[in-house]
């Protein structure tokens, strides 16, 4: 997403963040699989991974979830109506990929990594065209 914004010059307008609901990966970096894959379309994956806090659906206009079963964790940690009116799927906003989780890569080989960056690049794609390019 970071990609889309900054190639419209509209990266000054827009922070984009990620982060998980379990502890097991914090303060790690992305899979060297998908660092190398990202790194060959031209994006580098820097940050390291974190939990999600409730207070993210405060900072965020929108809180998009990869599978269903983060969206359902994420949803019972809503306070608010507010919160909930925040929360997607991520891939609610493809036609192509609605109503489907975004693949696990790490227990494939590349064509894994490569698969998952390709629904990733249409729904960022997607959701700069129909939300953030006003």
């Amino acid at each position: 997403m970071r990609h889309i914004v900054e190639k419209e010059d509209k990266g000054h307008l827009f922070e984009a963040d990620s982060c998980g609901i379990g502890e097991w990966h914090i303060g790690q970096q992305a899979h060297p699989q998908m660092r190398v894959a990202a790194k060959r379309r031209g994006y580098h994956l820097g940050g390291r991974a974190k939990i999600f806090h409730p207070r993210f659906f405060k900072e965020f206009d929108y809180i998009l979830a990869a599978e269903q079963s983060v969206y359902d964790h994420l949803q019972a940690m809503a306070e608010t109506e507010e919160d909930l009116a925040r929360l997607f799927m991520a891939t609610d906003f493809s036609e192509q990929h609605k109503g489907s989780d975004v693949p696990d890569p790490y227990h494939g080989g590349d064509e894994h990594f490569e698969e998952t960056l390709d629904i990733l690049e249409h729904i960022c794609q997607q959701f700069y065209q129909n939300h953030l390019d006003r």
